[in-house]
Protein backbone atom coordinates (compact mmCIF):
# COMPACT_ATOMS: atom_id res chain seq x y z
CA UNK A 1 0.00 0.00 0.00
CA UNK A 2 1.53 3.40 -1.33
CA UNK A 3 0.56 6.52 1.23
CA UNK A 4 1.38 9.76 -0.65
CA UNK A 5 1.90 12.33 1.62
CA UNK A 6 -0.63 14.84 2.35
CA UNK A 7 -3.18 12.25 2.32
CA UNK A 8 -4.65 11.42 5.84
CA UNK A 9 -4.19 8.26 7.15
CA UNK A 10 -8.15 7.23 7.12
CA UNK A 11 -8.39 8.96 3.57
CA UNK A 12 -5.32 6.10 2.06
CA UNK A 13 -7.66 3.59 3.89
CA UNK A 14 -11.01 4.07 1.98
CA UNK A 15 -9.19 3.88 -1.00
CA UNK A 16 -7.68 1.21 -0.02
CA UNK A 17 -10.43 -0.69 0.82
CA UNK A 18 -12.25 0.88 -2.20
CA UNK A 19 -9.30 -0.65 -4.52
CA UNK A 20 -9.72 -4.34 -2.22
CA UNK A 21 -13.87 -3.96 -2.94
CA UNK A 22 -13.18 -2.98 -6.78
CA UNK A 23 -11.49 -6.09 -7.24
CA UNK A 24 -13.57 -8.56 -5.25
CA UNK A 25 -11.50 -9.56 -2.78
CA UNK A 26 -13.76 -7.83 0.18
CA UNK A 27 -16.55 -10.54 -0.81
CA UNK A 28 -13.89 -13.26 -0.39
CA UNK A 29 -13.23 -12.22 2.77
CA UNK A 30 -16.69 -11.66 4.17
CA UNK A 31 -17.48 -15.71 2.74
CA UNK A 32 -14.00 -16.61 5.03
CA UNK A 33 -15.79 -14.49 7.91
CA UNK A 34 -18.98 -16.32 7.54
CA UNK A 35 -17.09 -20.13 7.66
CA UNK A 36 -15.35 -19.02 10.73
CA UNK A 37 -11.77 -18.06 9.49
CA UNK A 38 -10.25 -14.89 10.19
Amino acid sequence: MIIHKGIPPKVNLMIFYTIIKHFGFNEKLNNLEKKGIK
